[in-house]
């Protein structure tokens, strides 16, 4: 697979703003954050209230349009191939609409695209190879979404708001971030924000905050020299010993045999590749 182009955070204002097109000389990878409703091969609209992922043969009609006066904003990746693309490879399927998508998942899927616009753009050393790989990466990443996640109440009125809360809760979580002012934001009290969090999310926004703590810190422990202190603090926790335990509980090991039982695991691969 090849990219051709890419797109990051496009704002389409027209009210409504509607495509419709019986196909593209590229397969298309759409990652949609607003509302929208879509058609593919003429088939029932799909109405998506929060992001959506949507991959699209080249030669698939496809009809899509903004909701509720909202302007559409996507990023996209066109990209060829000189075979036919098995998507089941990736957990995944041409011409559907993947809605069921996590903040964090949504957050990484965007992040891949942005870098490959980047790369694009500054046309640096091996950029055409890393543009490709980024590209294998994203599917990887989706399937891995789409085949992980837990189904959301899509339908809910209040998912798209929710959805921008819960994505600002937890992109701002080594600030430790205040419930009640993220639901302020979108004009709830923060009983109610609370009720309709598991509503849609089937989680509480705690929750949802220590395990986004936890998973970075996991990510430090794999990746860098950090001492736990330094990564406590990097995850927005005051005492390290709280840290700790909170790691535990989720875990089951403290940080520091965590990131002893990784290198083991390094070594131990690497023996084997011997």
């Amino acid at each position: 697979m090849k990219v051709e182009s890419a797109g990051y955070h496009f704002i389409h204002e027209g009210n409504p703003f509607t495509i419709n097109r019986t196909g593209l000389s590229n397969h298309l990878i759409l990652l949609i954050h607003s509302p929208v409703a879509i058609s593919i091969n003429g088939g029932e609209s799909i109405e998506s209230n929060g992001p959506c992922a949507v991959i699209l043969d080249k030669s698939t009609p496809r009809y899509y349009t903004n909701l509720n006066g909202i302007p559409l904003v996507n990023d996209f990746i066109r990209y060829s191939s000189n075979h036919k693309i098995d998507y089941s490879d990736y957990g995944l399927t041409v011409d559907t609409v993947y809605r069921n998508i996590s903040a964090e998942y949504i957050k990484l899927l965007s992040k891949l695209i942005s870098n490959i616009v980047k790369e694009i753009r500054e046309e640096r050393y091996n950029s055409k190879r890393i543009t490709n790989l980024y590209l294998q990466t994203f599917f990887n990443i989706l399937g891995q979404a789409v085949n992980s996640e837990p189904e959301y109440e899509i339908d809910h009125p209040l998912f798209y708001d929710m959805y921008k809360a819960k994505n600002n809760l937890l992109s701002n979580f080594q600030n430790n971030p205040k419930v009640a002012d993220i639901a302020k934001s979108i004009g709830l009290s923060e009983y109610y924000f609370r009720r309709v969090y598991k509503e849609i999310f089937n989680s509480t926004p705690q929750s949802d905050i220590i395990n986004t703590k936890i998973k970075y810190a996991i990510w430090m422990l794999e990746n860098t020299d950090d001492s736990i202190n330094t990564i406590a603090n990097e995850c927005g926790y005051t005492c390290s010993e709280h840290f700790m335990r909170q790691f535990k509980q989720f875990t089951g090991v403290t940080p520091t045999n965590y990131r002893n039982n990784h290198y083991l695991q390094l070594r131990q691969d690497s023996s084997d590749k011997k």
